[in-house]
């Protein structure tokens, strides 16, 4: 009996359940996977590190940056997963846990115990509370996870420095560990509407829009205190040209999604649909040259 693997279970009503009904296929396949892992354990608050990633990569079939895609995305934004890092909650993986029960003193010191192995963070407290738990360790006994403003604003001066030629923005590939930026959504759309005017107007938020939105930020290595101005930029250049605007009459199909779309987006960048006189005024296409046009499409363009 020593050789049996050990199992996961959820009640049935979690498939049911309105919520979850309103995730996207892949996004409720991908939370089952998290919940029926072997890196899942009784509570449902887990390290998650690139280990993790590769494990959820083979257990679903989805390659690792669509996981990431999703867990950070779309199971993120409707709080089915909280993450802090290294730490993903599965939040509310004890409610349709058929075996485990807190109201259990045997039940409780299990989950507890998985909360003292685990880093001292915030999202352990804020799990305790959840679920009405004690706290495994003190409040004012976890670490600050973050360099100091004043550090991050060296850091963010040095790489302004070294990399002049980057055409979209000044950031580090560090700053966005595992896909943690929070992107809102609703900035980006009000920001569309706003500088492109003549095109069809952003009303629905969906999770392909969504998902769209993050996969592109993530690419370009965008940061939680860049994307809008970075997204704002890229408006900027399709209002630029008068093509893409319909201003010269030649074309009217241009829109949100046709923007978004990878090998629309490298045009855009790479100044195909703007006038020569704009592009010689334009600061983006001044920093342009051969080496910079080849790492945008590798970006923009990786595992597409």
């Amino acid at each position: 009996m020593s050789d049996r693997a050990f199992f996961r279970a959820f009640y049935h009503s979690l498939l049911d359940d309105d919520d979850f009904q309103k995730l996207s296929p892949e996004a409720r396949w991908l939370f089952v996977c998290c919940r029926t892992s072997r890196v899942c354990n009784i509570a449902s608050i887990y390290l998650c590190d690139e280990g993790t990633f590769v494990t959820l990569s083979a257990e679903t079939g989805f390659n690792i940056e669509k996981v990431k895609d999703i867990i950070f995305g779309e199971l993120s934004d409707a709080k089915w997963v909280i993450y802090e890092r290294p730490i993903l909650w599965l939040k509310n993986g004890l409610k349709y846990d058929p075996f485990v029960k807190l109201n259990n003193e045997k039940h409780q010191v299990g989950v507890l115990n998985v909360l003292k192995s685990l880093p001292k963070r915030e999202i352990i407290i804020t799990f305790c509370d959840y679920y009405n738990l004690a706290y495994p360790f003190d409040r004012e006994s976890i670490p600050h996870r973050y360099p100091s403003d004043t550090t991050k604003n060296k850091n963010r001066n040095n790489n302004k420095n070294n990399n002049k030629n980057n055409t979209l923005g000044d950031k580090s590939p560090s700053e966005n560990h595992l896909g943690e930026i929070r992107i809102d959504y609703e900035a980006v759309q009000n920001a569309f509407n706003d500088i492109c005017e003549t095109l069809p107007k952003v009303k629905l938020l969906t999770p392909e829009r969504k998902k769209r939105m993050r996969s592109i930020a993530l690419k370009m290595e965008f940061t939680n205190d860049n994307y809008l101005p970075e997204y704002k930029k890229i408006f900027s250049l399709v209002n630029q040209s008068e093509f893409l605007s319909g201003r010269n009459g030649k074309w009217t199909n241009c829109s949100f999604d046709w923007v978004l779309k990878p090998a629309n987006l490298i045009k855009i960048l790479e100044g195909n649909y703007i006038e020569r006189k704009e592009r010689e005024k334009s600061e983006h296409y001044k920093q342009l040259n051969e080496e910079a046009i080849i790492a945008l499409r590798n970006k923009i363009m990786s595992e597409e």
